[in-house]
């Protein structure tokens, strides 16, 4: 591990000299910082810096760089990124900052620098991520810049000049971003076709990365308009920007239809705007969606948060309870207390109060609903967040319950009563503190009712000790002895909170408060030493020994139980506070070498749930911070793995590590790692639950083990399409083998999702190989593809909206993907599918979430029929597609490609004729179906008109490269359609026509010397190559 330097650098040598044995003592893995692991690899001070920064130590990190640009000893690479890193460092730095205006400066200087980077190094790697990285720290100082004004009343003096600061900052953000966008565009121009490119290779990576940011960099630009509509939504600007960024996540919401981000903001675009019922219709897209996904999970619990409070300003608080509530109940434990379910709890209250208020405060069901909220509240105002201040605001409004002595006849009376008190006196204390500043005169009440409660709690829980007897339940019992151990430390009694809750751990070993009750006593203990330091006592060392030997216990003692890693998460959290993770590690390395693996992987689990629920996992740039916890959990997890492979039996925690470290694997891609954990022969999850060992006796246990051995199966390389029809059969006995009806309908719909997660997956995967040329893995891969979704089609679960259309687009995918006989089947199982739906509508039209949902589905039964060359049947789709939508743009590509498809298949010039110039007149003379040159004509147009707005609106530049590429297009498929027609046409013609297209090339060449890009000009020049052989 590194030694901590100081805050100024040592002289040089000395520098040179830690940096390099920190490098080589320190396990340099997995973890990168952007993209730079493979420089990373070879040089060791951007691996110095990277470990710095993982431990938190940003200031040091920067005072590095800027001392090493100058050093020879420093590679020309690190000095070239050099930059880039101290502007990141900057960002760190800038979020632990105490004042605000230190963060604003800081986050300033790093956006320049960002700015600076990428002028200076355009062909860099890291250029493009220089961009994104501004564009962060540019919204998130136009977010600081709108606290003040968002905090501040309406009319106040100052009010509209801060609106003014803040809309400027946002302003830069989206110009920001609308760089960042085209930087991604520019350099995925620069790139090889797809196809011409394996799939793993960096060029792969490289293109999926930019293709994800180029998505990302517009969505951020819609997002940072909606929050400058929200400084002022009344005003003109508020106004304009409400409807640009309605627009583009409109937009954003047709081209990417999986994103359910994207529609959640959309619908609060409609919200903002008061078109509530808009707003829910979007809504529902997104909550009614299959949702096994940890990442869709939150987006819908933000949504359902949203929504919620749409519900209530709709004037329709019944529902809002009933569903939120609905979706809390199904929440797993550990979602609740994350920041999406936290505020849709507070949204919760807040509906019920609402309803409350319907049905009449002083009715039993209006004081059981206020009632009902109050314990919402309560819980919220204990999360630290965005809700916290406003939980505890309305629970200051609410006032406290009564404090009225109860009757307390026997054990389980004074243990439940001590229990409500216990909840009040927490709420009403917090709620005390924020009244002081919002409520003054509410302050002497709320304190005077927090302390009369915690008065009565301790009354009670230690009337619950003096009534307990043979008879009360053990583990209430040690409950009490906990509760009451608690209010002693948070009352500063801390010798009888230490005395108590040690009592407890020791004497009740089994009990599932031990394990906190010696936290407790931890607590207590530390504060005692620290009151003894404080008062110069250190020759007494009685209570530094009881805190060393409480702590012994906690890891000694339950080395292999829940209660274990609840308290190595304490000890462990507060190592982490404290840069001290050592603390925690050698408490687990003092434990007997047999015992000690069980324990490795306990801790690992734990600081790998840790990693899980915050708010960087699975981000692909997470803060040094979370990558640190992230590969600290790897490493425990690994360690004690391997520790347990010697031939250790594994406990249920242990086990449930080794599971955890296959999940790791697979979600670093690495399938083979994964089934080798999964399948070990001693201490393999796969083999304990074919042993039937008593570890892997839990159904959540065998469910996540066979889910993750499937992914591992399907993604494996080559796939073990055997094993993963096998592990599928195993789940499905799993599900059909639940007793109880309730709990067998669950597992089900689990199920499905788990397959829903695993087709989306693979239909990645498909997409890939198809891109990189590889049909015969993706004809492969294709079998399994279809084993899974024909169980999902068979599920009862499967039968809504959104998971119908993705089985059809699914199979579309497929389809493209083949060639010959082996696609031809997947497009005719599309095309069933899609017309199963649009049956589905004509029966019912709710089925579909909106009208515009069902024109989609009718364009993609159309491309459909394309695909197969059923091109008659396509076109009258096409047609009945633009009597109702003539002027989208991508219908009339479609058709126009039809057309030209048909015409080449067919052998027969009309159709091809038809696709150049239109078709299908109306009585006015104009075409219907435009044809390739009106399509290139009214792309030009609007290329033109959003260019010249592009200097003041970023999203006008993006739209111009969007009609430019579709200009473009269209003049080549015009000029290849009238190729086509001249091989089909006599000498004379054919000499004329082959004329025609060679013109049309060149002189678009004169106009456009780059026709449109690397990629495009490639094609225009392949195709003038053809017409001149033709000649």
């Amino acid at each position: 591990m590194i030694d901590r330097p100081a805050r100024r650098l040592p002289c040089p040598a000395l520098l040179r000299a830690t940096r390099r044995a920190a490098v080589l003592l320190s396990a340099v893995a997995g973890a990168t910082l952007g993209s730079l692991a493979d420089a990373r690899a070879a040089d060791v001070d951007a691996q110095f810096v990277e470990q710095l920064q993982q431990r938190g130590w940003n200031d040091t990190a920067a005072e590095f760089i800027e001392w090493s640009v100058d050093q020879p000893i420093v590679s020309p690479q690190f000095r070239n990124q050099a930059a880039y890193l101290q502007a990141k460092a900057r960002v760190a730095q800038a979020g632990r900052a105490l004042k605000l205006q230190t963060q604003q400066a800081t986050l300033q200087q790093a956006a320049d620098s960002f700015t600076q980077f990428a002028a200076a190094n355009p062909q860099s790697p890291q250029a493009v991520d220089a961009l994104r990285e501004r564009t962060m720290a540019l919204a998130r100082l136009a977010q600081l810049a709108a606290v003040e004004p968002n905090r501040l009343p309406p009319g106040a003096p100052n009010l509209p000049q801060l609106v003014a600061e803040a809309r400027a900052k946002y302003n830069a953000a989206i110009e920001a971003a609308g760089q960042f966008v085209a930087a991604c565009d520019q350099r995925l121009a620069q790139l090889p076709k797809a196809a011409a490119v394996a799939v793993g290779s960096d060029a792969a990576q490289l293109r999926v990365k930019l293709q994800n940011q180029q998505a990302e960099g517009r969505r951020f630009a819609a997002i940072l308009q909606f929050e400058s509509a929200l400084l002022d939504p009344a005003s003109r600007a508020g106004k304009e920007a409400l409807s640009a960024a309605q627009r583009e996540l409109t937009a954003l919401s047709q081209e990417f239809r999986n994103d359910p981000w994207t529609r959640h903001y959309l619908g609060r675009c409609y919200q903002a705007a008061e078109e509530y019922e808009k707003a829910l219709g979007v809504y529902e897209t997104v909550v009614g969606q299959p949702s096994g996904d940890p990442e869709l999970r939150r987006c819908q619990a933000a949504t359902h948060q949203f929504r919620t409070e749409c519900l209530v300003l709709a004037d329709k608080a019944e529902e809002a309870a009933r569903d939120a509530s609905d979706f809390l109940r199904r929440s797993q434990t550990a979602e609740r207390s994350k920041p999406e379910w936290v505020g849709l709890a507070y949204q919760l209250a807040r509906a019920e109060l609402a309803l409350a208020k319907e049905v009449g405060a002083q009715t039993n069901e209006g004081e059981r609903l206020i009632e009902q909220a109050r314990e919402r509240l309560s819980e919220v105002a204990q999360e630290a967040g965005e809700f916290q201040q406003a939980a505890r605001a309305d629970l200051a409004t609410l006032g406290g319950r009564s404090t009225q002595r109860r009757d307390v006849r026997n054990f389980a009376d004074a243990a439940s009563a001590a229990r409500e008190a216990v909840e009040q006196m927490t709420a009403l204390s917090r709620a005390a503190r924020l009244a002081a500043n919002n409520n003054p005169s509410a302050v002497a009440g709320l304190e005077e009712d927090a302390s009369a409660q915690g008065k009565a709690a301790q009354g009670y829980l230690e009337q619950a000790l003096e009534l307990a007897d043979d008879k009360s339940p053990p583990d209430e019992v040690d409950k009490v002895r906990y509760y009451l151990a608690w209010i002693y430390l948070n009352d500063g009694r801390l010798a009888e909170a230490a005395e108590l809750g040690e009592q407890l751990a020791r004497e009740s070993p089994d009990s599932p408060f031990a394990a906190p009750g010696a936290g407790v006593a931890l607590r207590a203990y530390e504060k005692l030493a620290a009151q003894q330091a404080d008062a110069g006592d250190s020759a007494n060392g009685d209570v530094h020994e009881k805190l060393e030997s409480v702590a012994q216990l906690i890891a000694a003692r339950w080395p292999n139980s829940k209660d274990a890693a609840a308290s190595a998460n304490m000890l462990v959290a507060a190592a982490l506070r404290s840069n001290q993770l050592d603390k925690a590690a050698e408490l687990v390395q003092k434990l007997p070498a047999a015992s000690r693996a069980q324990a490795e992987l306990s801790l690992g689990s734990a600081l790998w749930t840790r990693y899980l629920n915050s708010g960087d996992a699975g981000q692909p740039q997470p803060s040094p911070e979370i990558a640190a916890l992230r590969d600290q959990a790897r490493e425990y997890l690994q360690r004690g793995f391997e520790g347990l492979a010697g031939g250790a039996s594994p406990s249920s925690a242990a086990a449930a590590g080794v599971a955890y470290l296959a999940r790791i694997r697979l979600a670093d891609g690495d399938a083979a790692g994964a089934l080798a954990v999964l399948e070990h022969p001693q201490a393999g999850p796969l083999t304990l639950i074919e042993q039937d060992a008593a570890a892997a006796a839990s159904p959540a246990f065998v469910e996540t083990v066979y889910s993750t051995a499937l992914s591992a199966y399907l993604t494996a390389e080559p796939p073990r399409l055997s094993d993963a029809a096998s592990a599928m059969e195993a789940l499905e006995d799993l599900a059909n083998g639940q007793s109880d009806p309730q709990s067998r309908q669950q597992f089900q719909q689990r199920l499905t999702q788990i397959y829903l997660r695993l087709g989306q997956q693979l239909q990645r995967q498909m997409q890939q190989l198809t891109a990189a040329g590889d049909g015969e893995r993706a004809e492969q891969l294709a079998g399994a593809f279809e084993n899974l979704l024909s169980r999902v089609a068979d599920r009862e679960a499967a039968s809504n909206w959104s998971t119908q259309v993705w089985l059809a687009q699914a199979s579309m995918q497929i389809a493209a993907g083949l060639s010959g006989d082996s696609g031809k089947r997947y497009y005719e199982q599309a095309e069933a599918a899609f017309q199963r739906i649009l049956d589905s509508v004509e029966k019912d039209p709710a089925f579909a979430p909106t009208p515009t949902s069902v024109l989609a589905v009718r364009k993609q039964m159309a491309d459909c029929l394309r695909g197969q060359g059923k091109y008659k049947d396509a076109m009258e789709q096409f047609i009945a597609l633009l009597q109702q939508r003539p002027n989208v743009p991508s219908i009339q590509q479609a058709a126009a490609l039809t057309l030209e498809q048909w015409g080449v298949a067919q052998g027969q010039a009309d159709p091809l004729e038809r696709a150049i110039r239109g078709t299908r007149p109306d009585d006015n003379g104009k075409n219907l179906i435009w044809g390739w040159l009106k399509l290139a004509d009214v792309a030009d147009r609007f290329r033109r008109i959003k260019a010249r707005a592009a200097e003041s609106d970023p999203k006008a530049a993006a739209d111009a490269q969007t009609y430019a590429e579709m200009f473009f297009a269209a003049r080549y498929h015009a000029a290849r359609a009238r190729y086509q027609a001249a091989l089909l046409a006599n000498d004379g013609d054919r000499a004329e026509q082959l004329a025609t297209a060679e013109k049309s090339i060149a002189t678009l060449a004169r106009l456009y010397p780059d026709l449109g890009g690397p990629q495009q000009k490639a094609e225009f020049d392949q195709l003038a190559s053809e017409v001149k052989a033709a000649q």
